[in-house]
């Protein structure tokens, strides 16, 4: 293979390159192959350089918009100008997300504009940048919850270069920054949040996520950030657990991540029981697996967000707490961090603590279920609202750590 290659005119500069030539010739082989005597060396092939490891790039872009940089690449220098052309393929982002599992919606024609060519000059095996500008979301797009994305596809006319079929495609995530409110939760005005439902749950699976931000790391164990469960040994608790690990407790499985938390940054955390596994994610990265407890999952009519022993001076902020009736896979988690749609299928209450004022929350996902509210204590008997002034943080970013 190499040696079709080094037929090919390439110049192979350094060691670092030779694996990913070699990965690129195994691909040629699919396309053509390296028989002379049948059909002659392909020398160049092109590709999204983003697209070379995975079809798929997450890209953070603020509040107002931003502009984004792609390059193509061919697997060799180029011996003349070549150029090929760019377009954006819904079919390319239905076909991911069934392979991935992902629900990305497509981005507004109206938000953005697309390089629709590259050059790559000659001697060169990288294009000129070609820039894609995204403008700012609607208030109609941030409020759906979607994560949007943008699906492009290299076209090559007649005479053009080969495309190398793996990576002629990509798929750019969008995470536009939300800058919102965030409750603050503490022992001098109200450590918990009372979470009715509309009615009582019993689920073969599901899933809990939430943010959450904790001002001090003690070495009091079980601090307890979301929890709830029934009568009768039913407990699903999450908490700060013993040497500031992420702690999660399904029944009679207690289990804690090797990650150490920090005090005030922002974590995403997600335990999904598929009544087989129990996994647990911080980030969306999987921390922890044990197996399930098995049978049904039984939930009161109720949950609870918030800790009674926060130290003096201590502040617990919340956000993005959902209880789902499906087990969410790691893409859907990761990907759906800081937003989704209250009306996805399988999500059974979404509280996203934003209101910015006042002591209660909304359900979105569940308009007959009542509103949650501020509260002292925790009790089996549901507490009266808190109705001193409670306490919240402005301007907090999704993109915060």
């Amino acid at each position: 293979i190499l040696r079709c290659l080094v037929g090919s005119e390439m110049c192979i500069r350094d060691r670092n390159n030779i694996f990913r030539l070699v990965c690129m010739a195994s691909a040629l082989l699919l396309l053509g192959g390296c028989d002379d005597a049948k059909y002659g060396v392909i020398r160049h092939a092109v590709y999204f350089t983003d697209a070379e490891d995975s079809p798929q790039k997450s890209v953070v872009i603020e509040e107002s918009g931003g502009r984004i940089p792609i390059t193509v690449r061919s697997v060799g220098r180029v011996e003349s100008d070549v150029t090929v052309h760019c377009v954006v393929d819904p079919a390319v982002l239905d076909d991911y997300n069934a392979k991935a599992g992902t629900n990305f919606a497509l981005l507004p024609e109206a938000i953005y504009t697309v390089a629709e060519s590259f050059l790559i000059p000659q001697g060169q095996a990288v294009s000129i940048a070609g820039v894609i500008d995204v403008g700012a979301y609607t208030e109609e797009m941030k409020n759906s919850g979607s994560q949007f994305a943008l699906p492009l596809r290299l076209v090559s006319g007649e005479g053009g270069p080969q495309l190398l079929a793996s990576s002629e495609c990509l798929v750019l995530s969008l995470d536009q920054v939300i800058v919102t409110s965030a409750i603050v939760l503490s022992k001098a005005k109200a450590p918990f949040i009372h979470l009715p439902f509309s009615q009582a749950y019993e689920l073969s699976q599901w899933t809990l996520e939430f943010r959450f931000n904790k001002s001090m790391m003690t070495n009091t164990v079980g601090q307890n950030i979301a929890f709830g469960g029934d009568d009768g040994g039913y407990e699903v608790r999450t908490a700060v657990g013993a040497s500031h690990k992420f702690y999660a407790k399904v029944n009679t499985v207690e289990m804690s991540t090797p990650a150490t938390l920090e005090a005030n940054r922002w974590y995403h955390g997600a335990v999904v029981c598929d009544g087989v596994t129990v996994n647990v994610y911080l980030d969306g990265e999987l921390e922890i697996s044990k197996p399930a407890p098995g049978g049904i999952q039984k939930f009161r009519a109720r949950f609870a967000f918030g800790n009674g022993l926060l130290m003096a001076g201590e502040k617990l902020m919340g956000s993005e707490c959902r209880l789902w009736s499906v087990a969410r896979t790691q893409s859907q988690i990761k990907f759906n961090m800081y937003r989704v749609n209250p009306e996805s299928e399988g999500l059974l209450a979404y509280w996203r603590f934003d209101e910015g004022e006042g002591c209660e929350f909304t359900n979105l996902a569940d308009p007959k279920a009542p509103k949650a509210y501020l509260a002292k204590s925790i009790s089996a008997a549901a507490q009266p609202p808190y109705t001193g002034e409670p306490e919240w943080v402005h301007g907090v970013r999704s993109d915060e750590n």
